[in-house]
């Protein structure tokens, strides 16, 4: 019984470390459902910030864009014309981090114009990832403890 114990006491000591590492390799596997989650959050016309957009200057190519979107509000940019720049957003794992970037020849450009913040999650996205990837962690979890 005490070397059970002892295993365990061992196995609990590394949680913290593991489990750091646990949610970036399995976010990393998840990486084009949270890119998805950046695109729907552009969709709505906010950064990662949980800010809107500047709005566009134009009237009529607001109202334009209100017309094929309304989700973000009127004024208010979805950063979507074609589609390549959505498509072209991903992750990648860079150390202990998710990185989010952007594929699309445009996307430079709409850094430059609105931030770098428009790639990445604001928190309300993050607390939508987590159904995605908690499922994962807790089956990791089991087996490492055997359960």
């Amino acid at each position: 019984m005490t070397n059970a114990l002892e295993i365990l006491a061992a196995k609990l000591e590394q949680i913290p470390n593991l489990v750091e590492d646990w949610v970036v390799d399995i976010a990393a596997s998840h990486g084009q459902d949270l890119a998805q989650l950046n695109r729907d959050q552009l969709t709505k016309g906010f950064d990662r910030n949980g800010k809107r957009l500047r709005q566009y200057r134009s009237f009529q190519y607001a109202q334009d864009k209100y017309e094929m979107n309304s989700l973000p509000g009127f004024g208010n940019p979805d950063l979507k014309v074609t589609g390549r720049f959505h498509a072209g957003i991903r992750t990648r794992k860079a150390g202990k981090l998710i990185e989010f970037y952007g594929t699309d020849s445009k996307t430079e450009e709409l850094e430059e114009q609105y931030t770098e913040a428009i790639i990445g999650l604001n928190e309300q996205s993050l607390i939508s990832a987590g159904p995605i990837i908690y499922p994962d962690i807790i089956q990791k979890a089991r087996r490492f403890f055997g359960i």
